[in-house]
Formats: structure tokens, sequence, C-alpha cells
């Protein structure tokens, strides 16, 4: 049984299917979030290495695990288009 998010994926396959880039306007959203994300743990971490490689890890998982529910055919190829 596959994992499916209701609606339209956000995202398409690379071309050698490793990684996925936005599609539409909500992938490149969710997409700008993880960057602003990113570079608001920059921020706030200042010398605190740990802390900063901990959240941005954390925020890069549930980023990756999330592009991969929405990309256009990741987890289920058979879809008709």
């Amino acid at each position: 049984m596959a994992i499916r998010l209701p609606g339209r994926p956000w995202f398409r396959p690379k071309g050698l299917k490793l990684g996925a880039s936005p599609k539409t306007w909500e992938g490149w959203l969710f997409m700008a979030a993880y960057i602003a994300g990113v570079v608001i743990f920059v921020q706030a971490a200042g010398e605190h290495y740990l802390a900063l490689a901990c959240s941005v890890g954390v925020l890069t998982l549930v980023y990756a695990f999330f592009a991969w529910l929405k990309t256009d055919g990741a987890l289920y190829p058979d879809r008709k288009k």
C-alpha cells in the first residue's frame, strides 16, 4: 500500500530519479520556507554548532520526507498522468 497525500504533486523527479525539483508554486513555497528555516537556525545558533547541526538535520529530514511524499511518480509510478 502506497502512502499518498491528497492533491496534485508539488515536485517532479530529477533526471536520474535522485532528488526532486519543484514544479508548482506550492513546491517553490515549501522550498523557500525550508531555506528560510535554515537561515533562521544559522542566525540563532551562533557558536552552538551541535544545536545547529541537529536543528538543520531535523529540518532537512522533514523537508526530504514531505517532498518525497509530494513528488510525481515517486511512490506510485503506475499513476496515470
